[in-house]
C-alpha cells in the first residue's frame, strides 16, 4: 500500500484530506506544520507520496513553509512526489513550488477528483522511475572486462 504524508495546518481540511485518500486505498499520516513533515519523513522513509500546503504557520500568508519542506525533499531523497496545495497567489507560488521540486499542483478549494488523479499521476511516475533506475543498475552492473592482459614482468 503506498504511503502519503499529508501536511496542512487546517485540521478540518486535513482531516477531510486524509480520510478520503485513505479511502481511495492510500496509507496516510498527517501532520500540521513543516517542521513535523520533515520529522515524519525523516523516521518513515518509505513514503511515496506528499500532499502539501505551501501557507503554514509561522509564515501562512506565504509559500516559506511549503519551501522548507520541498527543499528538504530535494536535499534528502529522490523517490518522494510531492502535490502541492494552495490557496494564495497560485501563480506565484506553483512556481516557486515547481522550482524546488514538485512534481504537481493544485488550487484550494481542492476537488477530491483532481487530487485523486494528481496522486494517481504521482504514484505511477515513482513506481517507473523506480523500474527505471532499477533497470539502469543493472545494466551499470554488468561490464564486459578483459583481466590480465597488461604488461608482464620477469
Amino acid at each position: 500500500m503506498t504511503k502519503v504524508l499529508v501536511v496542512d495546518d487546517d485540521l478540518a481540511l486535513r482531516g477531510m484530506l486524509a480520510m478520503s485518500i485513505e479511502a481511495a486505498g492510500y496509507q496516510v499520516t498527517e501532520v500540521g506544520s513543516a517542521n513535523e513533515a520533515i520529522q515524519s519523513l525523516k523516521s518513515s522513509r518509505d513514503t511515496l507520496l506528499v500532499v502539501l500546503d505551501m501557507g503554514m504557520p509561522p509564515n501562512e500568508h506565504s509559500p516559506e513553509e511549503g519551501i522548507k519542506v520541498l527543499g528538504w525533499i530535494k536535499n534528502h531523497t529522490l523517490d518522494i512526489k510531492t502535490i502541492v496545495l494552495t490557496g494564495q497567489a497560485p501563480e506565484g507560488t506553483s512556481y516557486q513550488a515547481i522550482l524546488h521540486g514538485a512534481f504537481d499542483f493544485l488550487e484550494k478549494p481542492i476537488e477530491f477528483p483532481a487530487l485523486l488523479s494528481a496522486l494517481k499521476r504521482a504514484e505511477s511516475f515513482s513506481l517507473q522511475t523506480s523500474k527505471i533506475q532499477q533497470q539502469e543498475s543493472r545494466h551499470k552492473i554488468e561490464l564486459d572486462v578483459l583481466v590480465g592482459g597488461g604488461k608482464k614482468c620477469s
